[in-house]
């Protein structure tokens, strides 16, 4: 949110300072799936076919599965015609993409970059700030040079979260397995598809999404004893699990997350205002927590 926002300031010819504390690299895949609007945003800033480009090619299919494993039974499949591509449909000149936030992020960032008004701090830390009667003074901290400083600003918008929030904290646990197979469809007779959701007597506790049409997949596992024990996960179990017989693939990295379904009980005090996940935590089902 912080660098889509800095991007559309920028166009505008406003000046803004972003401050990341990290150094901007995303090591795992997040959100995927962007919506018809947020395409009309991305063709409105000019990035909308870098997106489509950075994303599944254009002829992967956007299908959506519903099977016991990917060798087993299939319950349901949704083909998704309307996603993807580059023809307007009848409602939007653009459609729905898919394109991880491990390709968006640097979309975003070379456009922000990209505008004299913009200057982007990664590795800097907001420490503190305070509002005068016209401006807030904030007080960062540089983090490889160890140093503190103040910017001042008209307004100050806080993307990161964690602010005070109403609603249910802890939906559900998960982990995300990160991993490489090529082609995972030729070892399978259900074809190509973007999203497969696995289910079992408990229901749908497993999902597997295609990241880039070719090889790069991530595994989703809701488990609250998975999550508060993620390095007794027995990966190559899941992994036949899911697939219905042993392959070999590539464990690139596994990461804990939990489910929110909070909103900030304000969005603006005074020159202070909240927006994305300092604003609201959705389930990323559906793509709402990055759209």
């Amino acid at each position: 949110m912080g660098l889509a926002l800095a991007g559309d300031l920028g166009r505008r010819g406003i000046s803004c300072i972003l401050v990341e504390q990290g150094d901007g690299t995303i090591r795992h895949p997040r959100a995927s799936a962007h919506n018809a609007r947020t395409m009309e945003f991305f063709r409105r800033w000019g990035i909308a076919g870098d997106v489509r480009k950075a994303g599944v090619p254009a002829d992967f299919p956007h299908t959506v599965l519903y099977l016991t494993s990917l060798t087993g039974f299939e319950i349901a499949r949704i083909e998704r015609r309307h996603h993807g591509g580059g023809a307007p449909t009848s409602t939007s000149p653009e459609r729905p993409q898919r394109c991880n936030q491990l390709w968006l992020d640097p979309i975003l960032r070379d456009l922000a970059a990209s505008f004299d008004s913009v200057t982007l701090r990664y590795r800097t830390r907001l420490e503190s700030f305070i509002e005068e009667d016209d401006h807030i003074v904030a007080t960062v901290h540089d983090r490889d040079r160890d140093e503190r400083q103040t910017i001042s600003a008209s307004f100050l918008i806080d993307c990161s979260g964690g602010n005070q929030m109403d609603g249910d904290p802890t939906v559900d646990h998960n982990l995300s397995i990160f991993f490489r197979i090529p082609e995972l469809w030729s070892y399978h007779d259900k074809g190509k598809a973007a999203l497969h959701f696995f289910v079992d007597k408990n229901g749908i506790r497993r999902s597997l999404v295609q990241l880039d049409g070719r090889e790069l997949w991530r595994l989703g596992v809701t488990d609250k004893e998975a999550y508060d024990n993620p390095d007794a996960v027995d990966v190559p179990a899941l992994m036949e699990e899911v697939v219905g017989t042993v392959v070999p693939y590539e464990l690139i990295g596994v990461r804990r997350w939990v489910t929110h379904d909070l909103v900030a009980q304000r969005y603006r005090r005074g020159r202070v205002f909240l927006a994305g996940d300092a604003a609201h935590l959705n389930s990323p089902s559906g793509g709402f927590g990055l759209n």
